[in-house]
């Protein structure tokens, strides 16, 4: 009973599934009852905190503690003096959890070597933070963080990261080089985003949010890894100097969800749908179309009428499907002004050789079959050439010039 006066008891599990973890950490001895390490900032001074701060890491080093496989630093109310422990470059040998804890202030991990990974659960972050020539060497994991100021990052993720649900109020800037697989998924960002990456792993950007006047600057990426589904961000995202991947023969600029379709079922657990990646390619078209880049634009459209014509299949909409794969044979998606002209061109000489074969001269054949184009005079007495060949002529070449007039409408007004 009289340890239980003496203990902090403060219950620092972040997650609400779970069974309490109270704190062991003797009392401060303000009125909250808490240790200095979860008591609130009125209660400390900040030359009292951290002289604590450096025992308790010396009492973690030498194994007293009881989580002896990492630093237990959750919920922890650090104080307002930004000059703290942490912005010496020290090394945590060990995992560091800082899950559920508040910095009220400026605070910076410049230097700083988690070798063994790191926690941020939601972490709230009132002021700014700077990771700067910070190293990580396991993972890193920011789950429901709230920054609620300027965040910059220029790090190494040695074992990976994870930004789940976090939520950047301020400017982010992240570089920085990355080793295995970094997630972004359901991030919120309402200022500009800067990131800037490079490394080995592939990046999940799923159902990130650029709210208001937020926005995403991707720079210097090889986007092959990237997988943006259902991610609205991407209509007013700036590609600076990045790399798309592209389709073996057509050289079509290509997002790797629709590659993970391909290569994988469609059931599996993280496939995308098609109709999921329709949404990418149509975001990414409007987007380049504001920016007047034509070239990605036309590959983005493209892409998405291919995986919507993909889509109609799997929901055996099967005339529409149809119609989608006339269109694209014709006139790639109304993308191309040579492929409907290379067809009616086709079509003429095919008509050509059918009215040369049926003893007209070589000269008369090429009349005919152009005055089967421009006139709608059908001789029913002269069989074979006299009306099929016309009428065929019609059907299929009228679409045709429809589709080249369209294309080229296209093309003049980009």
């Amino acid at each position: 009973m009289g340890k239980e006066k003496r203990i902090c008891g403060y219950d620092k599990n972040v997650n609400d599934w779970r069974e309490e973890e109270l704190c062991e950490e003797r009392k401060h001895g303000g009125p909250s009852g808490l240790c200095i390490f979860h008591a609130p900032n009125e209660e400390k001074t900040a030359e009292e905190f951290w002289t604590a701060f450096k025992k308790y890491l010396t009492r973690n080093e030498k194994g007293d503690l009881i989580e002896k496989d990492k630093i237990d630093c959750r919920c922890f109310e650090f104080p307002e003096d930004e000059e703290g422990f942490l912005t010496s470059g020290i090394r945590f040998p060990k995992t560091v959890d800082l899950s559920g804890a508040y910095f009220p202030k400026e605070i910076d991990f410049d230097g700083v070597n988690f070798e063994k990974g790191a926690y941020f659960k939601k972490t709230y972050f009132v002021g700014d933070v700077r990771f700067l020539s910070t190293h990580f060497g396991q993972n890193a994991a920011f789950y429901d963080v709230y920054f609620e100021a300027w965040a910059e990052f220029d790090v190494g993720f040695m074992g990976g990261a994870s930004f789940l649900r976090c939520t950047f109020n301020g400017p982010l800037r992240l570089k920085g080089h990355y080793e295995g697989d970094l997630t972004f998924d359901g991030t919120t960002i309402y200022d500009e985003g800067y990131i800037r990456l490079e490394g080995n792993g592939e990046i999940s950007f799923q159902q990130v949010r650029t709210l208001e006047t937020g926005y995403l600057i991707i720079v210097n990426a090889n986007l092959a890894d990237w997988s943006f589904v259902n991610t609205p961000g991407l209509t007013n995202a700036l590609f600076i100097n990045v790399t798309w991947p592209t389709t073996s023969i057509s050289r079509r600029k290509v997002v790797l969800d629709e590659k993970k379709i391909k290569k994988r079922k469609r059931e599996i657990l993280g496939v995308p749908s098609y109709e999921e990646v329709v949404n990418i390619y149509r975001r990414l078209r409007r987007n380049f179309e504001d920016r007047l880049a034509y070239g990605e634009a036309g590959d983005f459209h493209i892409g998405e009428m291919i995986m919507y014509r993909k889509d109609l299949f799997i929901k055996k909409k099967f005339l529409r499907w149809i119609f989608s794969w006339l269109y694209n044979l014709f006139s790639r998606y109304g993308e191309s002004i040579w492929l409907p002209l290379a067809w009616l061109i086709g079509l003429f000489a095919a008509a050509g050789y059918f009215y040369w074969i049926s003893a007209q001269s070589f000269n008369d054949a090429l009349r005919s079959s152009f005055l089967g184009f421009v006139t709608l005079k059908i001789n029913l007495s002269e069989g074979l050439t006299g009306w099929l060949i016309p009428s065929l002529q019609r059907i299929i070449g009228i679409p045709l010039i429809t589709l080249f007039i369209l294309a080229l409408r296209r093309a003049f007004r980009r």
